[in-house]
């Protein structure tokens, strides 16, 4: 595994994601079933999005959970702060765009971006 560098370590959660490198975006269609009553999507749902975007942008750099079992280690949501302004509608697309902000000796800080195709935000999260 390698060590993250220097960008890494100094991407703001105030940054707009595409100035940034290490972001990787993952799309959301939001199916019938992923909705309440009033046709916005389940908190749970979101939820399950933003933990597939983060392990797959850990995959793809080599720390995902497959490499971590293999030394017997794992990875666990510790904190997790939702601020959305508004929830995705039934049968919308969006997407996830993540990055790690900091790297600490048990923890990472992780920043996530819920947009809209124009790139109109839906809310920010961030998780450690």
């Amino acid at each position: 595994m390698g060590q993250p560098n220097e960008t890494d370590r100094n991407i703001s959660p105030f940054q707009k994601p595409q100035e940034a490198s290490k972001i990787d975006t993952y799309p959301i269609y939001v199916e019938p079933f992923h909705v309440d009553f009033t046709g916005h999507m389940f908190l749970g749902v979101l939820g399950n999005h933003l933990l597939n975007a983060a392990g797959k942008h850990s995959q793809r750099r080599g720390w995902g959970i497959g490499a971590l079992n293999e030394t017997q280690h794992t990875w666990v949501l510790s904190r997790l702060c939702i601020e959305m302004e508004e929830m995705p509608c039934q049968y919308e697309h969006c997407e996830v765009k993540t990055w790690v902000e900091s790297v600490m000796r048990l923890f990472t800080n992780r920043n996530f971006a819920i947009l809209r195709p124009d790139g109109t935000p839906l809310g920010y999260v961030r998780s450690v």
